[in-house]
């Protein structure tokens, strides 16, 4: 079943699409709809439909200016046009938008139908392409060999370097376009479901597909596949402001289509930019540490270095990796608790000499204390490297041993997800201070904002309304018409001089905001404070 939403300003002609058309029955779901471009946009990123049916002309935002706006962030939704016969030569413009149709008005059952039905049809044949099992075998043992993944490999994991890396790249005829460069690293999470070894090749390959099309459609470097990771060598142009709209918008992509055609699940994970070809190890290690702040839940998820750990752009941070840190950068205890655990039940079962196991734990300790200096958590003056070795020295039980190094990774854990909750908080606290300093800036919006606290727009979404309960522009429609009453109750400025005031750019949208978040138009709330003020005067 597609999810599909419509937009018309007409009250009547969305309440007779609605009800008219059997919509399941042509295998669709109504999830939403709206009244206006506006609204259709904000309920959009809610239910992120399949396919979006809006009228053309609309009040505050056009079909077209919607159309446009959606496919830029979700750009494999299918888009109808409903257009009268007069318009319909200004829907055309539509065409460069990608609107796969339009139904003319006046509205009738059987061209609905034969444009959903004609919908659906591509909707599912897009489906089984993407899937096509064979095609894709044939695809990838064709165009990219095994050793030229290794070479790839090779290259961004820095195991070769300077003459030596260029030589093995023109040798394999690679093609690394220049720089600057930024590594991506994509997997398939392991929940997914990956019954047999041909299941999970077979999703392997479906991935590495899905991802290089999009790569290499938006001409953005070079993607290759090796062990379980598909991984993307982004190559920059000099505009870098364009480049940075270019990769969220590509990472959006890959995850809205994954979403919505495979049975699995990924995460995807971003280093920092770096300028020379040598460098480009540095951001594979990042985006392999950023790696570790995901998790194997049911959902896609994005981890981009500067949001997960946003001091590590200056000096590269060569972490080990290890369950061990992937749980206390995930800010999982009961992780954190369970690999501990078990490998004092490997030390016991396989009767590891003490000698041998506890130079284990000093190094594996150590580990978890340096980890912890360079996340800046301080681990106490009882953790210093004398007292560990002491304590290591002077304790043969097991038992404490275990008990002691649980306590050690579970405090860093705890102040891990303490520091980062504090400066999720930080951030928010920095979003309300600027929106309530900027909200008369009628172009303010989640870009400009993010720009401005240097996080991605998609952290500053979730940590936004983690920490309000209220989405940004929610936060920021409340602060304009608080501002509005209070002009409205102490100037006799008219609508218009308001709406510019807070930072409405159209005062018709202004006048639609205010009475439908407040109940009633801001000339019957002047008229409403003014009889109040009366009647205050009267008793």
């Amino acid at each position: 079943m597609y999810k599909i939403m419509l937009v018309d300003d007409e009250a009547s002609m969305r309440n007779r699409m609605l009800t008219r058309i059997k919509w399941e029955e042509y295998g669709f779901q109504i999830v939403a709809d709206a009244e206006n471009g506006i609204d259709a946009l904000e309920k959009f990123e809610q239910f992120v439909p399949d396919v979006l049916i809006t009228d053309i002309k609309m009040p505050f935002m056009d079909g077209l200016e919607l159309s446009q706006k959606i496919l830029e962030n979700y750009p494999l939704t299918k888009i109808i046009i409903l257009t009268g016969f007069d318009d319909f030569e200004y829907a055309q413009k539509a065409i460069n938008l990608n609107v796969i149709d339009y139904i003319l008005k006046p509205i009738t059952h059987d061209n609905t139908v034969k444009v959903l039905e004609k919908t659906r049809d591509k909707l599912d044949s897009e489906f089984q392409e993407k899937r096509d099992v064979n095609k894709l075998k044939e695809y990838f043992e064709k165009s990219y060999p095994l050793m030229r993944n290794h070479v790839l490999y090779q290259f961004v994991s820095g195991r070769i370097l300077g003459k030596t890396a260029k030589e093995r790249l023109e040798y394999y005829n690679i093609q690394v376009p220049k720089g600057p460069y930024r590594i991506g690293i994509i997997q398939q999470k392991k929940n997914s479901k990956s019954e047999n070894i041909k299941t999970h090749e077979t999703n392997r390959l479906m991935l590495y597909e899905s991802v290089n099309s999009i790569i290499e459609h938006r001409d953005f470097g070079t993607t290759f596949i090796y062990d379980d990771s598909v991984i993307i060598l982004f190559a920059y142009g000099s505009d870098e402001d364009e480049e940075n709209k270019k990769l969220e918008s590509t990472i959006y992509e890959i995850d809205q289509y994954i979403d919505k055609f495979m049975a699995f699940s990924i995460n995807i994970s971003i280093g920092h930019k770096y300028d020379t070809m040598d460098e480009i190890s540095i951001s594979y290690n990042q985006a392999m540490s950023a790696l570790d702040y995901t998790t194997n839940g049911e959902d896609n998820e994005i981890a981009f270095i500067w949001d997960v750990e946003p001091d590590t752009k200056s000096t590269f941070l060569d972490l080990r990796k290890s369950d061990t840190i992937r749980a206390l950068k995930t800010g999982s205890v009961e992780d954190v608790q369970d690999i501990i655990s078990r490998i004092f039940t490997d030390i016991e079962i396989n009767n590891i000499r003490e000698k041998d196991y506890k130079l284990y734990l000093l190094e594996y300790v150590f580990d978890i204390i340096k980890n912890a200096n360079l996340l800046n958590v301080s681990v106490g003056e009882e953790y210093s490297q004398d007292k560990v070795i002491a304590f290591m020295k002077d304790t043969s039980s097991l038992f404490e041993l275990k008990n002691w190094t649980i306590n050690l990774a579970c405090s860093v854990t705890n102040e891990i997800i303490k520091q980062r909750d504090d400066k999720n908080v930080d951030y928010t606290q920095k979003a309300i201070k600027y929106i309530n300093d900027n909200y008369t800036d009628p172009d303010l919006n989640i870009n400009k904002l993010s720009h401005v606290l240097y996080i991605s727009p998609t952290y500053f979404c979730a940590i936004f309304k983690k920490n309000t309960d209220s989405t940004f522009n929610k936060y920021l429609t409340d602060v304009r018409l608080e501002k509005a009453k209070e002009l409205i109750e102490q100037t006799d400025k008219k609508n218009f001089e308001i709406a510019s005031l807070i930072g409405f750019a159209d005062a018709n949208y202004f006048s639609y905001c205010f009475k439908k978040n407040v109940g009633i138009s801001p000339s019957q709330y002047r008229q409403s404070r003014k009889d109040a003020w009366k009647l205050g005067r009267k008793y």
